[in-house]
């Protein structure tokens, strides 16, 4: 993979419904990251640093919410990704009941 880069404060987002990711960021963190899966959705409303190098790395538990938004408990999530310029990201994701995919977004400012 290129060289990464440190993130433009703002919003990165893939819409898809099946295999989506939304990152909100500042400089030096993701603040909060969503991934979508078949039509579920996986939350983290916790900073997770971005290291110099454009790339970040998190291993725990996200919160799990169905098709109509009911809360669904904690699962198991891990997802590693970097920054490949100032506005794109690339993500490697895998979820308990979702399966690991590769996601890829692109971001604008605020």
């Amino acid at each position: 993979m290129a060289g990464g880069a440190r993130p433009v404060e703002g919003t990165f987002l893939n819409k898809s419904h099946t295999n989506g990711v939304r990152l909100e960021t500042t400089r030096h963190n993701v603040t909060s990251i969503s991934f979508y899966c078949k039509r579920t959705r996986y939350d983290l409303i916790q900073s997770v640093g971005v290291r110099r190098d454009g790339s970040f790395t998190f291993h725990g538990k996200m919160t799990r919410y169905g098709p109509e938004g009911q809360p669904w408990g904690k699962q198991k999530a891990r997802f590693s990704g970097r920054f490949t310029s100032r506005k794109r990201v690339h993500v490697h994701r895998k979820l308990s009941h979702c399966g690991t995919a590769n996601v890829r977004a692109k971001g604008k400012r605020d």
